[in-house]
């Protein structure tokens, strides 16, 4: 393992010699700090937002200087967010995973070295790792792994060598290893969110106690764990422990520093900034006695300074161009312009800055942080990024905005600037336009979890930071809308001169413009058409996403999302276990089958970037949209869904789903409401007495090696269970759900119901129970599926869905067929008789006399009404 492991850190300690050009706070100027601090004098706000601060930074200075300078453990304590991604605890098994994806607890200061299972209880490791790694330090104070005493390495509970449970639990920081061969990295976990994860958080607290009170004290307790984080960081090779089996977030590369290189962005903008923030501290002299006397040898300012800015901030720089620290696009940007500025010396400086709008490859040497051309390339005319996501592209727009800020603030920067950009803007404008009803977006790709509320990607600092750049009045609306529909409240951080100057310019625009109006929107560069009818209590909204299926994305084309009753009711599964290579991931969550979609030859679709919406239109109490995609299934010379949303009354509406698929041998027309028990009309059903959609003999998630070619020919059936079958269906079949409000979003409950109604079925109907992403708190515990398998090379799906409270508000369905022409008749429960017409071509439409390829009239007390024509 020495070989492996050089810690040569005391050495580059010793080296730093050079003097610091830098001589203020750059992002923590002395004008914003005066601000902060007038404003804790002028505001209950900020008064409470120090207080908080400093209530917690007051635990971390009552600590002892040796205490706080143990706190951050060196290159050989490995880091590992996963303790054992597949067999979760060694107690409890896969029980862990409803606490969430990273549940593990963690007490620095009440259980050092511990972490505690919050589904059984059981700590672990369960030698005393402390004793352990205390015998392993060197004459530096730097655990040595070979130095370590090992006769430590045993269970404390069990010290008798003959107890069968003498080892058991035992880690000496390379995993604990069970009598199966499974490796729990315990120590590893500890190591990323007990010691690092706590460094980081401690040092942004003391921070910011400081900022806010002025008070030296806490500048010296940060400026004692920074140093010690200096002397360490240069030699934090996460690659090494990646080879040894530990997980982090390094997408795949094996690469980064303390963190795998996403997450280690944040570790490198956390120290520049305390280094700026704690800068004017550090001529302190009892800071520098108490710092002299824990390094063991004189340490002036000067050399103090020099060592952040070799060790931290040229440490950055260097590993952002070598691939150590590169996160999602924006990530490591912020990262080097934050050192750029905190580093503050002028042709550095903007060199570092100049990067950031160079060309250069994502890779092991980055020649450029591409500013300028991924405003051409990779940003699109929505605004969007390229990982489908809402929330994975909300971190391009959040990170520019951050560069955006902190190159203002520095303001000596001109060479560049990507403010004008006109994508730039339409970045802010984007995540807006997802908003579906008050709770809720869409969760295309890697997003949320099943059917839960929040706007992810929409955020009011975003907003804020838009309508002070842009003054357009649309992020005004936005940010009044965010903030409950009210300006009282709404203001800009605590470091600016007037924060509560923007509730009343918000205020001036409402009066002028009034409030955000939802409409049918369509984002065609993106590829999401979303349909708006009704307001506040009876918004209702559908979505249907016809983007790129890659990356964050699911290969979900052509999915569809209904909302109403303020919940969602045809959730996707959002966010997977894990996102990364995870079978349940790319054989359920990510997968074709359990979204509302149709599958071609049991296969998930092919990558697909964008179909194209024919239409989205509002009409008179309706709205519609046609949308098609032609790579999904390169066999398919057709791939269209045609939906309408037709108002019945104010509370009450259905929608019209008609999906048409032209190539390959086997379709599967796969729908899917909330969680909920269902009743089943006008279908026989078999019971399949064991196994999965798989098969009998097939188990629920059982490994049929799929993962060896990528997945490309996973059927996903295998996640289906309690299988129920009807060959051959009425022309009526239909499933109602019994809506559980999963998430507790309505105020008071209700007898809610979604009903679909398959019309016609081309084949079989099966219905089947499938499991959403397990550790995510608060998913349902399945969800039952409708799906609708067809061995053709041509299928028309006709479905009518109806949410209704109580009673049905449909009386009579019908769908007749002529050529590719569906004609389907509703008819309401109060007589009025909808007639909606779909065809690939224009056709004549009586008795609405129109021609067209999508109608819908009504008729009710012998007149008709055309209500929406689409030609």
């Amino acid at each position: 393992m020495t070989t492996h492991i050089i810690i040569a850190s005391i050495a580059a300690v010793a080296l730093v010699t050079s003097v610091s050009a830098k001589t203020a706070s750059t992002i923590y100027n002395p004008q914003r700090v005066e601000n902060a601090r007038r404003n804790i004098e002028r505001y209950e706000w900020a008064k409470r937002q120090r207080d908080k601060v400093v209530a917690n930074a007051e635990v971390y200075v009552a600590l002892s200087d040796d205490a706080v300078w143990n706190m951050v453990t060196p290159q050989s304590i490995p880091r590992g967010i996963e303790v054992n991604m597949e067999k979760g605890c060694p107690k409890c098994g896969k029980e862990i995973a409803k606490f969430g994806n990273y549940p593990w607890k963690t007490d620095v200061l009440g259980k050092p070295w511990k972490i505690e299972c919050p589904s059984c209880g059981e700590i672990f490791p369960k030698n005393d790792f402390g004793r352990f790694y205390e015998s392993g330090k060197d004459e530096d104070g730097i655990f040595r792994y070979e130095k370590a005493d090992r006769s430590l390495l045993f269970n404390t509970d069990h010290p008798d060598p003959a107890d069968p449970l003498h080892m058991y639990g035992v880690d000496d920081s390379m995993g604990y290893q069970d009598e199966n061969g499974n490796v729990y990295r315990l120590v590893a976990y500890y190591g990323h969110y007990g010691s690092w994860t706590t460094t980081l958080a401690v040092l942004n607290v003391l921070q910011n106690a400081w900022l806010f009170t002025g008070d030296i004290k806490y500048a010296r307790k940060a400026a004692l764990l920074l140093y010690r984080v200096a002397m360490f960081y240069p030699d934090m090779d996460y690659n090494f422990w990646s080879k040894q089996g530990c997980y982090n977030s390094d997408g795949g590369t094996g690469r980064g520093k303390v963190y795998g290189c996403i997450w280690e962005t944040s570790v490198a903008d956390t120290i520049s900034h305390v280094y700026d923030a704690i800068y004017p501290a550090l001529d302190d002299p009892q800071l520098l006695a108490q710092l002299s006397k824990l390094a063991g040898k004189t340490v002036t300012a000067t050399e103090f300074r020099s060592l952040c800015e070799k060790n931290l901030l040229h440490q950055i720089h260097d590993g952002i161009i070598s691939g150590d620290i590169q996160g999602n696009q924006g990530m490591h940007q912020y990262s080097m312009a934050s050192a750029a500025v905190v580093l503050d010396l002028p042709e550095v400086t903007d060199e570092w800055l100049d990067w950031l709008f160079l060309d250069g490859a994502r890779g092991p040497t980055m020649t450029g942080g591409n500013m300028t051309s991924l405003f051409a390339e990779m940003v699109d005319d929505d605004g969007m990024g390229n990982e489908a996501s809402p929330s994975y592209n909300s971190i391009w727009r959040v990170m520019f905005r951050k560069i955006s800020q902190v190159l203002q603030v520095y303001g000596r920067y001109t060479r560049n600037s990507f403010v004008n950009q006109p994508k730039y803007k339409k970045m802010f404008e984007a995540p807006n336009r997802l908003i579906v009803i008050d709770k809720f977006v869409p969760l295309i790709g890697d997003t949320g979890k099943t059917g839960g509320p929040g706007l992810s990607g929409v955020s009011m600092p975003d907003t804020v930071y838009a309508y002070n750049t842009f003054k357009d009045p649309i992020f005004a609306q936005m940010a009044y809308f965010l903030n409950g529909h009210k300006a009282d409240g709404l203001r800009v951080d605590i470091f600016d001169s007037d924060p509560e100057e923007l509730g009343r310019q918000i205020q001036k625009e409402i009066d002028k413009h009034g409030e955000w109006t939802p409409k049918t929107d369509v984002m065609p560069s993106y590829g999401c058409a979303i349909l708006r009818r009704g307001s506040k209590e009876n918004a209702r909204a559908l979505s249907v996403y016809y983007g790129r299926n890659t990356g964050h994305g699911h290969r979900d084309t052509l999915n569809i999302e209904l909302f109403g009753h303020g919940l969602d009711l045809m959730p996707d599964l959002g966010y997977p276990e894990f996102a990364t290579n995870w079978p349940p991931r790319y054989e359920s969550t990510d997968h074709t089958i359990t979204h509302n979609t149709v599958v071609v030859d049991r296969k998930r679709q092919e990558r697909n970037r964008l179909g194209k919406a024919r239409f989205a239109d509002d009409g008179d109490g309706v709205s519609a949209a046609e949308v098609y995609a032609g790579m999904p299934y390169r066999q398919c010379s057709l791939y269209q869904r045609t939906i309408a949303m037709v108002d019945i009354d104010e509370d009450d509406f259905y929608l019209v789903d008609i999906f048409r698929v032209k190539g390959g041998e086997e379709h599967m027309y796969s729908l899917h409401g909330p969680e909920g028990e269902i009743e089943t009309s006008g279908l026989n059903l078999v019971d399949q007495p064991t196994g999965t959609l798989a098969g009998e003999d097939v188990e629920l998630y059982a490994d049929l090696g799929y993962g060896a070619d990528g997945w490309a020919n996973a059927t996903g059936y295998q996640y289906f269970y309690n299988v129920r079958r009807d060959s051959k269906p009425t022309s009526e079949a239909a499933i109602t759900y019994k809506v559980v409000d999963t998430w507790n979003c309505l105020k008071e409950p209700k007898d809610l119901r979604l009903r679909f109604n398959v019309l016609s079925a081309p084949g079989e109907i099966v219905l089947a129970r499938t499991q959403p992403p397990r550790n995510k708190p608060g998913n349902p515990n399945n969800l039952w599926y409708l799906l609708s398998p067809n061995k053709a090379k041509e299928s028309t799906y006709v479905s009518v869905i109806e949410p209704y409270v109580g009673k049905r508000t449909i009386s009579k369905l019908e769908r007749h067929d002529d050529g590719d022409t569906v004609t389907i008749t509703v008819t309401t429960a109060s007589g009025r008789k909808d007639t909606i017409v779909s065809a690939l071509t224009p056709v004549d439409v009586k008795p609405s006399k129109v021609t067209a390829r999508f109608v819908v009239f009504s008729e009710e007390a012998g007149k008709v009404k055309t209500r929406l024509v689409e030609p």
